[in-house]
């Protein structure tokens, strides 16, 4: 359904209500299921939520088990030898970050002993952490409201509410 012309005379909360809903619709319709969607743990969301940054979803699956049975926390990450993420990470095709998912970790540990931050501005001073990454960590790790607009929800606003 093509919402362009009910849009125009609603104030902005009624517009984001109604993104809501037709996201909520379309999710409940097309929704696969991934290991990270049934955790709060906030260092694999972000870590997971890096992994995505232009990988699919279905090769970061493959990845997942292994990656945080080896590197289940920071400071694990953090110690590790990039040779050995580079192994686990090659599946992503992209062996380039396993440095930046080290010196990612190596940065949470000096700076918030391990912890991963509930501030999006502190989020945004990891590397790799944009302002889509920020909103996900926060909205899924501490259930705190934030937004996060990626291509595919930008896609469903141009295409129905454009």
């Amino acid at each position: 359904m093509n919402y362009r012309d009910m849009v125009i005379n609603m104030d902005d909360y009624t517009k984001v209500q109604l993104l809501r809903d037709i996201i909520n619709e379309r999710g409940s319709k097309n929704l696969r299921i991934y290991p990270w969607r049934d955790t709060a743990d906030s260092y694999i969301i972000l870590t997971t939520e890096i992994m995505l940054h232009r990988t699919r979803a279905d090769k970061v699956a493959e990845v997942f088990s292994t990656f945080f049975n080896e590197y289940p926390d920071a400071f694990s990450l953090s110690e590790a030898k990039e040779s050995n993420v580079k192994k686990v990470i090659k599946p992503l095709g992209l062996s380039i970050r396993a440095n930046r998912f080290i010196s990612m970790a190596k940065y949470i540990c000096s700076k918030f002993d391990g912890k991963i931050p509930e501030d999006r501005n502190e989020l945004l001073k990891i590397n790799g952490v944009g302002q889509y990454i920020a909103g996900m960590v926060i909205m899924c790790s501490f259930e705190k409201q934030s937004w996060a607009v990626d291509t595919n929800i930008a896609r469903v606003i141009e295409k129905d509410m454009g």
